[in-house]
């Protein structure tokens, strides 16, 4: 319970940080006189952020330089680096050591400096399926490793090229063993969320022990292996080339490495774990080399145009789950939503106002909330729990069947109660059935009941947030092209990520072409003579 506290403490810290924040914003704009304070964007490995020690350390920094902000992008080490070289960052916190040497040979980068360290640890559930707790040798990593892929026990990777996910393919390159997808999923999420899911579904995962002593018993996970050179975790400070404000980067570089910024590290956790969870190093200075190397990368759109034109596996994939989830949503959605619009505008009852009112305020309910709601349902402590549902295809579907249903009632219903009420009563005095005169009335409606339809898919093909809580972003399994595009987005692949977006605005520009047909009037048939 200690540790949850902890966890909570760090949420509520930032909490109140963006709402002071805020209050500041609205303060100055009162004041209008106060100077402006130049930004500094630093871009940080999401295990510094999700540790809180940021929390800690940025708050230290802008009291000692009143005229600077910091604007923190927490994100995977490889997107952080790539914020570098694009020029969008001005320094940088990483703990990938050859993909940082890569940075500065490529004249990206200047004066690294390795000033603190932690370590890795393979976290997993208590019952150990692999056995990895009794290893005992003295690199426990690449063994645990073996250990994993011999029972083939389930595997969580991070799989968004941040520094851990880097450390973990070494390991697995260093065992020589080989992730199969049956037991190995990639989340393409940060070390917290990545840790949530791994919890979720009983696999082991390999993650810095501090976000893992933040977290606490928030997951359901133990340390099962520590120790060995091949675990260490060293984080450096860089500063960009290509920094909008080299002086003002320059100054937070030299704070990270100064005397209140080194004490702050060493203490941070003692209050809480009884232990530092980082230790500043004695550093050593590396400066720019003198090889300046030149971009290559290449334009994403004509690598996103390549990726189409080639038939990329990859995107392939990601679009037909993504087509297959969502359809399968909408269908779901269809079958119990067009019903419910049908119901509500044959029907006349005491409650139909407020239920209907509730429908419509479903059009604004925010996504992430749904899929907050449909996670708490389906996490292990939650009411169907024990289905085992949460970070599979069947909860992404139920959240997105959440998603459509208002959007189809409120549409259905809206489109069959602008139908004049005549046409049933004339059908009926002219000797239909209830049910035929029923046919006739959602056959003078049915372009806009197609309309409800499309609004429906629309909003679950698009959808992003609901999917990512309660889907993970598991690679060949909850990954859709929303979620993909943001992972991508992350890991600095800008081609992969403008190929998915063209896919999703072109089937979104099919949907609504169809929409556009169906609705131009028909021309009358010519009479023959």
């Amino acid at each position: 319970m200690r540790e949850r506290r902890n966890a909570v403490t760090v949420l509520q810290t930032r909490s109140w940080t963006l709402l002071t924040g805020l209050f500041c914003l609205l303060g100055a704009a009162a004041c209008g006189g106060q100077p402006e304070r130049q930004v500094v964007v630093l871009g940080s490995t999401t295990s510094l952020y999700d540790s809180g020690l940021l929390d800690t350390l940025v708050p230290l920094f802008e009291e000692d330089n009143p005229d600077l902000k910091v604007s923190v992008l927490a994100v995977g080490t490889g997107q952080a680096l790539a914020l570098g070289r694009r020029g969008d960052a001005d320094v940088l916190l990483v703990h990938a050591p050859a993909a940082e040497l890569e940075f500065l040979q490529a004249g990206h980068g200047r004066n690294r400096v390795t000033f603190m360290r932690n370590d890795f640890v393979i976290a997993g559930p208590a019952e150990d399926p692999a056995g990895v707790r009794a290893l005992y040798t003295n690199e426990p990593g690449p063994a645990a490793f073996s250990a994993i892929a011999r029972v083939g026990a389930p595997f969580l990777s991070r799989g968004d090229d941040s520094g851990t996910h880097k450390r973990e393919l070494a390991l697995w390159d260093i065992a020589a063993a080989t992730p199969e997808p049956l037991w190995y999923q990639e989340s393409g999420q940060g070390m917290g969320n990545t840790l949530m899911i791994a919890s979720e579904r009983r696999a082991y995962a390999l993650t810095d022990r501090a976000t893992l002593r933040v977290l606490g018993s928030a997951v359901d996970l133990e340390v099962l292996v520590a120790g060995g050179a091949r675990l260490e975790n060293f984080y450096s400070v860089i500063v960009t080339t290509g920094a909008s404000n080299q002086e003002a980067a320059d100054r937070l570089w030299g704070w990270l490495l100064g005397d209140r910024a080194r004490s702050a590290i060493a203490s941070y956790g003692v209050d809480h774990f009884g232990e530092p969870l980082f230790q500043p190093l004695p550093f050593d200075l590396t400066r720019d080399p003198t090889y300046r190397g030149q971009d290559q990368a290449e334009n994403p759109f004509v690598l996103a145009l390549r990726l189409l034109m080639s038939g990329d596996d990859y995107v392939i994939d990601i679009v037909l789950r993504s087509l297959a989830i969502s359809g399968m949503a909408l269908l779901i959605a269809v079958l119990i939503a067009l019903p419910i619009g049908i119901g509500l505008s044959l029907s006349r009852f005491r409650l139909r106002l407020p239920l209907v009112a509730f429908i419509n305020t479903g059009l604004a309910f925010p996504p992430v909330v749904v899929g907050l709601l449909v996670y708490l349902a389906l996490s292990r402590t939650g009411p169907l729990g024990p289905l085992e549902l949460l970070y599979t295809p069947t909860a992404v579907v139920l959240a997105q069947v959440v998603l459509a249903g208002p959007y189809i009632v409120a549409v259905s219903l809206a489109a069959l109660e602008s139908v004049p009420p005549d046409v049933r009563t004339q059908a009926r005095g002219l000797g239909a059935t209830r049910w035929q005169a029923l046919l006739l009335h959602l056959r003078e409606a049915r372009l806009s009941l197609v309309a409800a339809i499309a609004a429906g898919f629309g909003a679950v093909i698009s959808e992003v947030g609901a999917v990512m809580i309660v889907g993970g972003n598991l690679l060949g399994e909850t990954r859709v092209m929303t979620s993909a595009i943001v992972l991508e987005t992350r890991r600095g692949d800008f081609g992969s990520a403008i190929a998915l977006g063209i896919v999703l605005l072109g089937i979104a520009l099919v949907v609504n072409l169809l929409l556009t047909l169906l609705h131009l009037p028909r021309r009358p048939a010519r009479m023959s003579t």
